[in-house]
């Protein structure tokens, strides 16, 4: 056996600079199509939502407007004058979103999808939002003005049971003498519970499996030789196994003589294959698009190439980007009709309006407090309800502009009111806190429940905001929005015909009542004050612990995919934005990394190895959001022990504390790092000590060379507990928070390196884990330890797109010690609505500016594209390459690789560094062992197993 101690990327990295160019493998292809065979495009655009323009920044920080709707159009003309066998839909969702469009309802976008070219489209949930006819003619099922069909064929009319007319089930379509059928559906799962009642009354939304597949069978013996389903339904994929799941994943597996299926509304790009079906989502707002070839041989019979996602984020966000010149002056004339409104000043935010809420499960926030407000005051009601799901984005400190109003509220609900017993009143506040409740805010009451008592059966105390009850013999005018008025997001209180009789519409657009009363505020604050609680937090006079936890950062400090080179929802500059707000709402806020930090990015990579003398840049942004406490992870040990003690002493430098309570020095049994921190915070019943004891998995000799970990031990993570938490309660700690770098246990695990489970069912005193290393999203799972108590567990995922955050809320008990009276966990995620903290952005410039230079070199040139779709199912150029550089280095008989990503790629043309970090992301060495045939055949049959 020969463990080479050169990196496999290193030698990739050397191979190309010495061969300068390399080419594509010769591969097994398929027969040829034949002259007369006919290949057509098929092009989707899904959740566009207005994004005609939007405002962006580059990465040094100029402020620009980027063009999506132009560079689309162009980039989709180009399709279709390459191939006029092209076909382009829409998954629905198209216009309601951004104020350019929601103020010409939709008129800007119609125009775009006229002017491209769009051959259909399925409805979408948002269509409803102005009413049906707002953008459709409900006579002819077409788009408003257009020629272009909406469809869905799974709505039908509740009293005849018949499609309803509005839409359109199907259409067929003839492009080079093909005929093409296509069947539209919606999400009969969540539509009924996302629309205005009002506006679907009268829908019966059915199951489309049993549809879709009776309408491929009839449009087969019409002549369609190609059916395409275009769904307003999602998926998900799981980014640590790349595998899809949700209502469009779970419909294709049900349906049959279908040749693709495209889908919507989760805003997600998926791009997966399900039963031998292409299956794909195309994100959202105007970043790009998918694209399915087709190919119809002379003897009918029908090929699908593989779907690509084409990402426009680039060609966009750039202050030169190439547009298509007639999509472009329909963008300019509507931003002259609107724009000048958009941009006037209406008043100033003196703090982040943030639509955080206070505690899990159920709490006031910022903006919701000042929302329910303003809708009261605006019919002089005695109480204010808002539903969170109606606040679309959170208001920064400083100027309020008409355009930030728009986007908050882009629906145009109005004001509307009631009159409610306090026994009608309960029942809505119930709802708002059932299983699988939205929450609510309020304004004029306040209300503690208890989320361990049975659904309905919640709220515990209703007080008016001076604190005094309510008049049971009293009718209270309540204000809200029509959305809720109408029953939606769950408040069916409201279409009790003992309520609905005294429901009375004020006409008064919601979004016009919250600009005039920023106009008349002229400087706007607002709080979160703790007018919904748990009857636990309530109890302990607002004393409630929040810990936040992220694992696996793995180097992501900035929101971007260095693989792609395109903006991505992670990294620390992401949770920094959520950790100030959640600090705001509560100054009892705990912040731990979970290890894993240092390695996988070309930022962390630069810094680990290239650029030794610099501060950390990972450690300066940990040490700027006042992280608590920093655990290792077994890659921390990937470049050896110089690297990390230098970059220890960065974070000792910062006053991060460092912690591995079960990594010894061999030599005197003495910890490597600390083991454990304790946080003493002041409450209104007095100071309470919380400790956080830090473990890293044992298994680091499993993976490791043994020079990185020279002279160290790593202990079994149960038996180190089982010391250190009897010494932190002697200590006299009153919580324990165990964060681990270990995973739950799992029947894939060949090795012991996830005791998550042992350590929650069997050391007691441990309060709440925060797992890692397995990269899984974990909002909270339960465990019982050998005293009988509940031990929550909590797992971030990967790469700052979660952030684990636990509340514990505490009191004395008659004794006077502290008690856990709730706890509960759940994971956030940096998705679109939090944007990346500014100061971090700047803070960390210079260390991605040296590293884009560094990463930005070129290499080589690939005269060919190698690409990782397909490499679980064939050889790929991709792999014959990392083989080829392996048994090249090692001189070797045979290479070996485990396969990829299945989205890593080199693309024909110049090779960057970038490139080949992309594609071979782990710091692994060459490894040579010497085997027989037979024990090679053995090994063959296991792998394919």
């Amino acid at each position: 056996m020969v463990q080479h101690g050169r990196k496999i990327l290193a030698l990739m990295l050397g191979a190309i600079l010495l061969f300068s160019s390399f080419v594509v493998p010769a591969m097994t292809s398929a027969a040829s199509a034949g002259i007369s065979s006919k290949t057509f495009d098929f092009i989707e655009v899904t959740d566009f939502h207005g994004y005609l323009q939007n405002s962006g920044k580059l990465k040094d920080g100029t402020a620009i407007t980027q063009q999506r709707a132009a560079v689309l159009a162009q980039q989709i003309k180009a399709i279709k004058t390459a191939n006029p066998n092209t076909i382009v839909l829409s998954g629905g969702d198209m216009f309601q979103g951004t104020p350019l469009s929601n103020v010409l309802k939709g008129k800007p976008v119609i125009d775009m999808m006229k002017n491209i070219g769009f051959d259909a489209m399925a409805l979408g949930n948002h269509e409803y939002d102005w009413g049906i006819e707002s953008v459709i003619n409900p006579q002819t099922a077409l788009l408003k003005n257009s020629s272009i069909p909406v469809l869905a064929a799974n709505i039908y009319d509740k009293a005849t049971q018949k499609p309803v007319k509005y839409v359109k089930p199907y259409v067929m379509l003839q492009k080079g003498g093909v005929k093409i059928g296509i069947i539209g559906l919606v999400d009969n799962i969540e539509f009924p519970s996302i629309i205005m009642p009002s506006f679907i009354k009268n829908a019966d939304f059915k199951d489309p499996a049993p549809i879709v597949n009776s309408l491929a069978q009839q449009l087969r013996g019409q002549g369609a030789k190609i059916v395409i389903v275009l769904a307003h339904m999602g998926a998900i994929t799981d980014p640590s196994t790349g595998v899809p799941s949700g209502n469009l994943i779970d419909f294709a597996k049900k349906i049959k003589g279908v040749d693709a299926v495209f889908g919507g509304h989760t805003h997600t790009i998926v791009n997966s294959n399900c039963n031998g079906i292409p299956v794909g989502v195309a994100g959202l707002y105007g970043q790009g698009y998918l694209d399915l070839k087709i190919t119809v041989s002379p003897d009918g019979k029908v090929s699908t190439g593989a779907l690509a996602y084409h990402d426009d984020t680039d060609l966009y966000n750039t202050t030169s980007p190439v547009v298509d010149p007639s999509v472009r002056q329909i963008v300019e004339k509507a931003d002259q009709d609107v724009g000048a409104e958009f941009k006037k000043v209406i008043g100033a935010a003196l703090n982040d309006l943030t639509r955080v809420q206070r505690i899990a499960p159920f709490s006031d926030s910022v903006l919701g407090n000042w929302t329910a407000e303003a809708t009261r005051k605006a019919v002089n009601a005695d109480f204010g309800f808002v539903n969170n799901g109606g606040q679309r984005c959170d208001i920064p400190k400083g100027d309020i502009t008409v355009g930030t109003m728009f986007q908050f509220m882009p629906f145009d609900n109005t004001i509307v009111t009631v009159k409610m017993t306090p026994a009608q009143i309960k029942v809505v506040l119930e709802q708002a806190v059932q299983d699988n409740g939205k929450g609510i805010q309020l304004s004029g009451l306040t209300f503690t429940y208890d989320p361990h008592q049975p659904t309905m059966q919640r709220v515990v105390d209703i007080q008016k905001a001076d604190g005094k009850a309510l008049d049971k013999n009293t009718q209270y005018l309540v204000a809200t929005n029509n959305f809720m008025g109408a029953g939606g997001d769950g408040f069916l209180e409201f279409t009790d015909p003992a309520v609905a009789k005294t429901y009375r519409d004020s006409y008064k657009l919601a979004r016009d009542v919250y600009i005039e009363a920023i106009q008349a505020q002229g400087k706007v604050r607002a709080t979160a004050d703790g007018r919904i609680a748990p009857i636990e937090q309530a109890a302990a006079k607002g004393d409630t612990i929040s810990i936040l936890g992220t694992s696996d950062i793995h180097g992501n400090l900035f929101p971007w995919d260095y693989a792609t080179a395109k903006a991505a929802n992670w990294g620390l500059a992401k949770v920094a934005t959520y950790v100030s707000q959640v600090r705001a709402a509560n100054p009892r806020t705990i912040l731990i990394d979970n290890g894993d930090t240092i390695q996988g990015t070309p930022l962390s990579y630069y810094y680990d190895k290239i650029d030794t003398k610099s501060e950390y840049p990972l450690i300066k942004v940990m040490g700027a959001l006042k992280y608590d406490a920093w655990v290792l992870g077994n890659h921390e040990f990937n470049y050896g022990l110089d690297v990390l003690n230098r970059i220890i002493g960065d974070a000792k430098k910062e006053h991060i504390p460092v912690l591995s309570a079960n990594t010894y020095y061999k030599k005197d049994h003495s910890n490597f790092v600390g083991s454990y921190i304790i946080k003493t915070m002041d409450t209104a019943q007095g100071p309470v000590k919380i400790g956080i004891l830090g473990l890293t998995t044992k298994e680091i000799p499993s993976w490791e060379d043994e020079t990185h970990y020279q002279g160290l031990q790593f202990n079994d993570l149960v038996a180190e507990a089982g010391q250190w938490v009897p010494k932190l309660r002697a200590a006299g700690v009153d919580i324990i928070i165990v964060s681990m770098h270990s995973g739950e246990e799992s029947a894939a695990d060949t090795i012991p390196e996830n005791q998550v489970k042992a350590l929650a069912t069997r050391v007691n005193g441990i309060d709440a884990i925060i797992a890692g290393h397995v990269h899984a999203n974990i909002s909270e799972h339960d465990y019982t330890n050998p005293s009988g108590q509940k031990v929550i567990v909590t797992e971030p995922g990967r790469w700052g797109q979660y952030v684990s955050r636990i509340d514990l809320n505490i009191a004395k008990n008659a004794g006077g010690q502290w008690t856990i009276t709730n706890k509960t966990s759940k994971t956030i995620a940096m998705d679109d609505s939090i944007v990346a903290d500014p100061a971090i952005l700047a803070l960390a410039k210079p260390y991605q500016d040296a590293t884009l230079a560094y990463v930005g070199t070129k290499i080589g040139t690939a005269t060919g594209d190698f690409l990782g779709a397909e490499q679980l199912v064939k050889e790929t150029a991709l792999m014959d390459l990392i083989n080829k550089v392996q048994k090249h280095y090692a001189k070797t008989d045979l290479s070996i690789a485990a396969p990829l990503s299945s989205s890593a790629q080199i693309l024909k043309g110049n090779v960057t560094i970038q490139d080949l970090m992309a594609v071979y992301v782990f710091e692994n060495y060459l490894y040579g062992i010497k085997i027989t045939g037979k024990q090679l055949k053995d090994w063959m049959e296991w792998s394919v197993r």
